[in-house]
C-alpha cells in the first residue's frame, strides 16, 4: 500500500455529500476526514453503518476478507492530531464500491437505488439526460480524479 502526504482538508462539504448520497440528516453523518481527493475509509463506514470506529471497523476488514482486491488502490495517511495512526484512504468511486458492500439498512438502501438506476439506464429513461446535466460539475470531478 502506498502512503500519501500532503495537508488535510476540511470535511463541511463531504459530509454534506454523503448525507445527501446516504440519505441522512447531515447531524447523523460524523467527521469524514478527507486527503486531498480521498476520504477516510473508517469515517464512511461509521456514517454507512452508525456503528462505532471499532465496529465498523470489523465490517470493513470483513468486506477486505471477501474481496481482497479492494485494497488494490487503497493508500495511506497519517492525519494529524495526537495519537494518530496511518488511516486507510480510498478515492470516492472505491468508497462507492465499498459502501455497497457494507452491512445494514444504509447501504442495502444506496445499492436498491443504484439497481434503480441502472434499470432507468437499460430502459433509456430520457429523463436521466436532465439529471445527469443538472450535477454535471460532480461528473467532471470524478472524471479528472479517475485520470490521476
Amino acid at each position: 500500500m502506498k502512503r500519501a502526504a500532503a495537508a488535510m482538508e476540511p470535511d463541511g462539504e463531504i459530509r454534506s455529500e454523503f448525507a445527501t448520497l446516504l440519505g441522512k440528516d447531515l447531524s447523523k453523518i460524523g467527521r469524514i476526514r478527507k486527503h486531498d481527493d480521498a476520504v477516510a475509509l473508517l469515517d464512511v463506514a461509521m456514517a454507512v453503518t452508525g456503528k462505532n470506529s471499532n465496529d465498523a471497523g470489523k465490517d470493513l476488514r470483513c468486506v477486505f476478507r471477501r474481496y481482497p482486491e479492494l485494497q488494490q488502490n487503497m493508500l495511506k495517511f497519517k492525519f494529524p492530531g495526537r495519537g494518530q495512526r496511518d488511516t486507510p484512504i480510498v478515492k470516492l468511486a472505491k468508497v462507492i464500491e465499498i459502501i455497497m458492500l457494507l452491512p445494514g439498512s444504509t447501504a442495502a438502501t444506496l445499492r436498491l437505488e443504484a439497481a434503480k438506476l441502472i434499470v432507468r439506464y437499460l430502459g433509456g429513461d430520457l429523463r436521466l439526460i436532465d439529471e445527469v446535466r443538472h450535477i454535471r460539475h460532480v461528473q467532471e470531478q470524478l472524471a479528472l480524479q479517475e485520470r490521476i
